[in-house]
């Protein structure tokens, strides 16, 4: 299983923004690929979450990470996990201790 997250974190440190992508369009197409999937979205602060807090049906977790110097926890429905960090170190500390 560490393989599997390894590769996953890998794929996920590669990801790069795409300016003009329509995410209340983009996320009903997005499907767990088997039960107990986690949907993990990451945002600036000012991004909008309504989209992604209207699909999140279908995901055993889903997780709300606000990054940059301003981020705050975002209000969130029961059952979301939400955390805010300033930077990727902090992001990780607060990851890692979320999974404990």
């Amino acid at each position: 299983m560490a393989s599997t997250v390894d590769a996953g974190l890998d794929l996920l440190a590669q990801v790069q923004p795409t300016a003009g992508v329509d995410l209340a369009a983009t996320l009903p197409g997005l499907r767990p690929h088997q039960a107990g999937d986690t949907l993990l979205f990451l945002s600036v602060p000012d991004g909008d979450l309504g989209p992604v807090l209207a699909s999140r049906s279908g995901y055993s977790a889903v997780v709300v990470a606000l990054l940059g110097k301003r981020a705050q926890a975002p209000s969130v429905p029961a059952g979301v996990a939400a955390m805010a960090a300033a930077t990727a170190a902090e992001f990780a500390d607060r990851w890692n201790g979320a999974l404990r």
